[in-house]
């Protein structure tokens, strides 16, 4: 059942006729993208941009410009959807980060190469995709927001492992770290350094990698939300290093649902990593890709789909180490047993 009522809707399209007649260009742009909102509810999405670029030109009438980026934005995220539109909806995405920097609006302007960087990345087109993280390093870099500066570097650095580019993203990763460390934000930085970690530790870029329980320690000494979760990951971690595997598996599998029911995203990627190099250890490669993809949907369910990269920059790295052959033999092995758990729920 439709949640808009539809006597409101006739009054909304009543409302728009008389905004236009009076030539109230504010109030017809914001009474189109309320039209374009109900239109969208109702799945009639050409109908929706219709309005959305009547609402540009009313706002360009008022030379609101933000207005003018914010309804192109809204188109472009539209067509974000649609594979055979990626031409229109970067003309879209040019028509918003235009008219957003004619409005000064950094904010704004930040969250249209966010969105045309994940598009075009979807898409493979890398290039596109490279130009919008350079636009917001130096947008993030003039407005001081290092967390932000920091994220950016780090999926840069995962488009330089898409390219073929090793050296290129673990120089990349360095900057993010140290930009973390700039920022004050100490649990940014873990999280940072813990996928850094996890990247030399899979691509072997390193004869040595920054110690686990180093991290750990680091990790109980800020006060980490989830005390069980800590619990678990400790004993795990000197588990792991005392060469008890299975029993550190054991242990890090609870240290992550702990860290799941405490909402916990650092201690969650935390005990993912340590629980796929468990695994790794005891020759489970199906059971480390059954990890990292769980982990990396896990991170963009709760955070958004920037969230994962990182951990997919983990994952493409396996082929380089197991093999092609290898890694194809896991992955059908990971799906056959996904398969069955979902044939056999009381498996899980």
């Amino acid at each position: 059942m439709p949640t808009y009522d539809p006597a409101a809707l006739v009054k909304l399209d009543s409302m728009i006729s008389a905004a236009r007649y009076s030539h109230h260009h504010a109030t017809l742009a914001d009474l189109l993208v309320r039209r374009a909102n109900v239109r969208l509810e109702q799945g009639r999405q050409q109908d929706a941009m219709t309005d959305l670029e009547d609402a540009a030109r009313a706002c360009q009438a008022e030379q609101d410009w933000t207005g003018v980026a914010r309804a192109w934005l809204m188109i472009a995220r539209l067509l974000s959807g649609q594979a055979d539109r990626f031409d229109a909806c970067m003309k879209a995405f040019a028509q918003a980060d235009a008219h957003a920097i004619r409005a000064g609006d950094d904010e704004l302007f930040a969250r249209v190469h966010e969105h045309r960087a994940a598009t075009a990345r979807a898409s493979g087109a890398h290039p596109i995709a490279a130009s919008s993280y350079a636009f917001l390093e130096e947008c993030y870099g003039r407005t001081g927001d290092q967390v932000a500066l920091a994220n950016t570097l780090v999926n840069r650095a995962s488009l330089h492992h898409l390219n073929g580019l090793p050296h290129k993203a673990l120089t990349r990763l360095d900057e993010a770290v140290a930009t973390a460390r700039e920022s004050g934000d100490p649990v940014a930085l873990l999280r940072i350094r813990l996928l850094r970690r996890a990247y030399t530790a899979q691509t072997r870029r390193e004869a040595s990698v920054e110690p686990l329980h180093e991290l750990l320690e680091e990790a109980q000494g800020l006060g980490l939300q989830g005390p069980a979760a800590l619990a678990f990951i400790t004993r795990a971690s000197e588990l792991a290093r005392a060469g008890k595997h299975a029993q550190a598996a054991a242990q890090a599998e609870q240290g992550r649902q702990a860290a799941l029911q405490g909402d916990d995203v650092v201690l969650y990627l935390f005990s993912c990593l340590l629980l796929a190099e468990c695994r790794e250890a005891l020759d489970d490669r199906p059971g480390v890709l059954a990890i990292l993809l769980t982990c990396k949907g896990t991170l963009e369910d709760r955070l958004g789909k920037a969230a994962g990269r990182p951990v997919v920059m983990i994952l493409d790295s396996l082929e380089g180490r197991w093999g092609n052959a290898a890694l194809q033999d896991a992955l059908r092995t990971y799906r056959k047993e996904a398969r069955e758990r979902l044939q056999d729920p009381s498996s899980n």
